[in-house]
């Protein structure tokens, strides 16, 4: 998708700093924080703030553009990928990943016919330990 082209379809003023937030999120498997958001977009655009990338995200995640994956101790991760779909996270280090083989969508339409709710947006997500973090512990 066009990065300028979604920030206008949906009223938000364009520039360049914001093309390149939302590229860094469009263009990545990885559900960064801001921090590591604002380290990527640093290298290009050096005079940016970490409150631009704040605010920015926060504008993004109101606007459907991004989605706001919420942590543990109020930390956040975003995902540029806004289709319904689950989430892990590892418990040690962190990492965040999407599962893309587990449909959602049934599971919505059983909690609709089980509560009678009309649901509009669904979070889940999966904890455990990584591959990686696994074969360290060993």
């Amino acid at each position: 998708m066009n990065e300028e082209k979604a920030l206008r379809d949906r009223g938000i003023k364009v520039t360049p700093q914001r093309i390149e937030i939302l590229s860094v999120l469009k263009n990545t498997r990885e559900h960064p924080g801001v921090d590591q958001i604002y380290s990527q977009v640093k290298e290009i655009f050096p005079a940016i703030s970490l409150a631009t990338v704040y605010n920015t995200v926060e504008l993004f995640t109101q606007e459907g553009l991004i989605q706001e994956i919420r942590l543990a101790r109020g930390f956040s991760r975003y995902d540029g990928s806004v289709g319904s779909h689950p989430h892990i996270t590892c418990l040690k280090c962190g990492k965040v990943e999407d599962i893309e083989e587990l449909k959602v969508e049934m599971l919505a339409s059983s909690v609709e016919k089980s509560t009678g709710y009309e649901v509009l947006k669904e979070e889940i997500m999966y904890f455990g330990y990584c591959h990686e973090c696994k074969r360290l512990d060993n």
